[in-house]
């Protein structure tokens, strides 16, 4: 019997397809790795690392296993090797990307994004490297020879269905086994691999994308805070008040899409002032940085952090907080306003559904959206991509003169998409001129000018905004700021660094201003404008400016002055104390006050919402 089954001409050719896959499925994670590396030097140093041998031969013992599965359920090698080369490589190579674009590494809660990610990388120009290039081609091939393979030799050569699927079901057990096992918290820790969150890129470095990858899913949810229960919410916040008797004015919150002042940078030289208006609002009125952990994209936790006062910081390393957490009613400043005879309105002139916004607009209290199919017959600009800031400035006025008969505030939240990124030459269909003193690539320089071109049309809307509503009697106040640096080349922070915007790559001061974007808190009320500059975290703009222009409060509001006195902002990349000085670490003074921060923060987003009768 044994010597038929060995005669047998089917087991041969099953034999050795097997190890084509095999031989094959190894070659895809090596190829694979070494494309989601930053730098060739990287990949060897992991390579021949301690480690990275064991988590090359894991990996590949895994992708093998899960490419007979497959191939054995489908009854089909060419759908098997397709499905798990473009998604195994494909995830590779959009760390690969993400790394150059938002300078930090794919993460298991990013799969929730793929319509977003799609959506922004058509938009994007990108330069693949070569092992990239090595990558699509051993794909491209390996599912040609599959291809052959199925019509040519398999196609006469199957065994029965049922002898298929039962080979097929073991491989997929094996999978089960094989990665609850080699990829679990156990094996994790037995071989010291762990995801460090504020500083995710050396975790993927050093692991190799799937277990920093793995690493980065035993760390998705958020640790209840010690000591949290109701008798440490109400010890927070025991002697604070709220300001009921302070100025209601109207309120317009106007984040601008990668807003910051590129004509601070040292070696540029443009023909014009960018932002004149800007500028001159910025010397008379309340002004200063504000600190974000996002870069070059995650707008969303941005205007998060703003609209709730709640950092991101103790959410896992990559988290959109609209989508996963910003699930069930949660206090804010706009469900506080709405409580204080306000109509909200939020503005955002693209996709209803990027981010989410459509369902966290409602769950943070929002009366009403209007996003881009709202904006019928608006200017566009960009090749008609997007909805000028001009039009937006528009449309701020315009619900604004709506809600003048209703006897309401008005408070909007307007986030504008112009000057989303990539930046191609003459995008606007002119560009400012611009010199510099040292030598960019031709896409760096021709990035520059068109954001630069873009940051005239924002000055010009803000100024518009401004003008119209200095001429208003309702007392009205204007938050406006920038999201997070713009994504200019394939490294923002060493070209920042280059033309002289931030300091040197790795400096404190460097990561300080890429992790920060302008602000400017204008209104028609004072006598007598508050000219102040402040550095701060997106969390507490909202406080700080209800406290400096004296209007009504909720108590929240007072225990974030507290927080102030303590900590000036926070992100995961760096803080600032309460002197003005940045650090990579939170000063030990202030670690008490911090941690009491995200005791209350828990509470709100995660925890029991004890806080939210005293807080709001």
């Amino acid at each position: 019997m044994i010597g038929r089954i060995l005669k047998s001409k089917k087991l041969w050719i099953y034999a050795a397809v097997v190890l084509l896959l095999a031989f094959y499925t190894c070659g895809l994670v090596y190829i694979s790795e070494a494309t989601a590396q930053p730098t060739e030097e990287s990949f060897l140093e992991f390579r021949f690392g301690e480690w990275g041998s064991t988590a090359l031969w894991n990996s590949a013992f895994l992708v093998c296993f899960v490419t007979l599965a497959l191939a054995l359920l489908l009854r089909s090698v060419a759908a098997s090797v397709g499905l798990v080369s473009i998604a195994y490589f494909g995830i590779h190579l959009a760390n690969a990307m993400k790394v150059v674009f938002r300078n930090e590494p794919v993460y298991p809660w990013d799969l929730t994004l793929m319509g977003e990610v799609t959506n922004i990388a058509s938009s994007m120009e990108f330069e693949l490297t070569v092992w990239m290039k090595r990558g699509i081609a051993y794909v491209a091939a390996a599912i040609v020879v599959a291809i052959l393979l199925d019509v040519f030799l398999l196609r006469k050569n199957h065994v029965s269905y049922w002898k298929e699927a039962i080979a097929g079901v073991l491989c997929a057990v094996v999978v089960w086994v094989g990665g609850s096992s080699l990829l679990g918290e156990a094996y994790l820790a037995e071989h010291n691999v762990t995801f460090i969150s504020w500083d995710p890129q050396k975790s993927y470095r050093e692991a190799g994308f799937l277990y920093a990858f793995a690493a980065a899913g035993h760390t998705s949810t958020v640790e209840e805070p010690k000591d949290y229960g109701k008798n440490a919410v109400e010890d927070a916040v025991a002697g604070l008040q709220a300001t009921e008797d302070g100025v209601q004015p109207n309120v317009i919150f106007l984040m601008s899409e990668a807003f910051v002042d590129i004509e601070s940078a040292e070696r540029l030289h443009f023909d014009r002032e960018l932002t004149p208006h800007f500028n001159r609002l910025s010397e008379q009125y309340l002004s200063g940085r504000c600190m974000t952990s996002e870069y070059g994209g995650g707008t969303a936790n941005s205007e998060y952090e703003v609209l709730t006062s709640y950092s991101t910081y103790q959410l896992p390393s990559g988290t959109i907080a609209y989508m996963n957490v910003v699930n069930r009613d949660m206090d804010s400043y706009v469900s506080y306003l709405n409580k204080n005879n306000y109509h909200t309105v939020a503005l955002h002139p693209y996709q209803r559904v990027f981010f989410s916004r459509d369902k966290a607009y409602t769950v943070l209290g929002f009366d009403e959206f209007y996003s881009e199919e709202h904006f019928e017959g608006a200017e566009r600009v960009r090749g008609e991509n997007y909805i000028s800031d001009a039009a937006l400035t528009d449309r701020i006025i315009e619900e604004y003169e709506k809600n003048k008969a209703s006897g309401q505030k008005f408070f909007c939240h307007a986030v504008s998409m112009q000057n989303h990124a990539s930046f191609p030459a003459n995008d606007f269909g002119e560009s400012v001129g611009m010199t510099c003193d040292v030598e960019l690539a031709a896409g760096e320089a021709d990035a520059i000018r068109t954001y630069a071109t873009g940051l005239t049309y924002t000055d010009a809307a803000l100024g518009t905004l401004v003008d119209y509503f200095s001429k208003q009697e309702e007392p009205t106040v204007i938050l406006f700021f920038g999201d997070h640096i713009p994504a200019l080349g394939s490294n923002a922070a060493d070209l920042a660094a280059r033309i002289g915007y931030a300091g040197e790559v790795g400096s404190v001061e460097g990561k300080m201003t890429v992790q920060s974007t302008p602000y400017l808190i204008w209104n028609n009320f004072e006598e007598t404008p508050t000219a102040e500059k402040q550095d701060l975290s997106m969390f507490h703009l909202v406080p700080y400016m209800t406290r400096k222009l004296g209007m009504q409060r909720p108590l929240y509001h007072a225990y974030m002055d507290k927080l102030f006195e303590s900590l000036w902002g926070v992100t995961r990349q760096v803080s600032l104390s309460s002197d003005g000085t940045p650090s990579y670490q939170i000063p030990e003074a202030a670690r008490k006050a911090w941690e009491e921060y995200l005791l209350l923060v828990y509470d709100g987003v995660q925890g029991k919402r004890y806080g939210n009768e005293l807080l709001y």
